[in-house]
């Protein structure tokens, strides 16, 4: 918590009759995804005792884990994974350095930050990491210098939907925060179109199943 923060914001909100800028620190913001509160001095308050709570149990690496799986990323998406297949089509592990930045900047405003809508704010937001992260020297600059050339490319909006029976069982079986399976994920869309290459040829009324197991292990692959 940063009381001078607070106060700051604090004062320019009450002297403007308006919200004009937030002293949360990234605990708070946290604590306030975890806990939702009301915008009032009560919630405030409530805000602030627990990022007490958090600090005092988790580390700053925890913190930024727990922050990364909640934050908005604008529209409905919540959390890095969702945000980095929806819009970039990949991992958050497969990030370069310019997605990687488009990213972290997005949760400081959502809506007006959205890559699909405003994609000009966005690559200006995006830039502006680039460049502080340039200049604390935490990236090379080459790398910085090639991602800022980078425009903002967006992945077609189709999120996977490969083994959909499966995947519904999976998640019905406990509320986890990962799901982790023995699937293939490239085998899966292969037998996927070879299934839908085949429908053509079968007679009205039929049904097609595979499965691909592992006879070494005897994991399903696919």
């Amino acid at each position: 918590v940063n009381p001078f923060a607070v106060i700051r914001a604090a004062w320019q909100d009450l002297t403007a009759g308006r919200v004009v800028s937030g002293g949360s620190t990234l605990t708070m913001q946290v604590a306030r995804l975890l806990d939702p509160h009301p915008r009032t001095f009560g919630g405030k308050l409530r805000q602030l005792w627990r990022a007490l709570q958090l600090e005092w149990h988790l580390s700053k690496s925890e913190l930024l884990t727990l922050y990364l799986n909640r934050a908005p990323f604008g529209g409905t998406l919540q959390g890095i994974g969702a945000a980095s297949w929806a819009y970039l089509g990949k991992p958050p592990a497969q990030l370069s350095y310019g997605e990687a930045a488009l990213l972290a900047v997005l949760p400081q405003a959502p809506s007006r930050l959205r890559p699909d809508r405003w994609p000009q704010r966005a690559q200006a937001a995006r830039d502006k990491v680039l460049t502080r992260m340039r200049s604390q020297g935490v990236w090379p600059d080459k790398a910085v210098q090639e991602a800022i050339e980078e425009p903002v490319w967006l992945f077609p909006r189709q999120m996977p939907q490969l083994a959909p029976l499966f995947s519904r069982r999976a998640l019905a079986s406990g509320r986890r925060e990962k799901v982790v399976t023995t699937l293939d994920a490239g085998l899966q869309r292969q037998l996927e179109d070879l299934a839908l290459n085949w429908k053509s040829r079968l007679p009205p009324r039929s049904s097609l199943a595979m499965v691909v197991v592992d006879h070494t292990s005897m994991k399903v692959r696919g």
